[in-house]
């Protein structure tokens, strides 16, 4: 499964090479870097801290993610095995804002295996017109960054995530 967003851009071959590297590293969980564009000409590395081109699990890479203080949980730089999504009942809240959050987390507790990958194929343009930037969001965002964080914490006191 790839998601992506409507106003980004990828370049050719976009999905067929993540499904090469799923396909080679026999992971669960791709997740590939991106450019972060829409400040003029400039475009900037979404992530820069992650553990490229070696294999481990969703708590390792937690863990990582947590150390270094980067926490790449967009849906759009990830390539997931459907059958992984399936086995861990992984799925969306309904009318929620941040569900990319919660899916990554999920994803992870789910202890797969895990593979990163630094490849920029994808452009994430910041759009001043989207959803998450209007003033009329801002409390939709509020509350639902509370709802993550307590079901982070849920998730987090859970004895198979110690």
């Amino acid at each position: 499964m790839i998601f992506l967003d409507a106003d980004d851009d990828v370049e050719e071959g976009f999905i067929h090479a993540r499904w090469q590297t799923a396909i080679k590293t026999q992971a669960d969980v791709v997740i590939f870097n991106a450019w972060r564009t829409g400040f003029g000409t400039s475009r900037f590395a979404v992530h820069t801290k992650q553990p490229y081109a070696q294999p481990l699990s969703g708590h390792e890479w937690i863990r990582h993610c947590v150390t270094h203080r980067e926490w790449p949980h967009y849906l759009w730089l990830q390539i997931v095995r459907s059958s992984y999504i399936r086995d861990n009942e992984l799925c969306f809240q309904t009318g929620k804002s941040h569900k990319d959050i919660l899916w990554t987390v999920n994803l992870a507790v789910g202890d797969g295996r895990f593979y990163l990958l630094d490849v920029k194929d994808y452009s994430y343009r910041i759009n001043a017109a989207s959803i998450t930037h209007r003033c009329d969001y801002y409390d939709v965002r509020a509350q639902s960054y509370i709802d993550v964080i307590t079901e982070i914490i849920r998730l987090a006191e859970l004895r198979s995530n110690k």
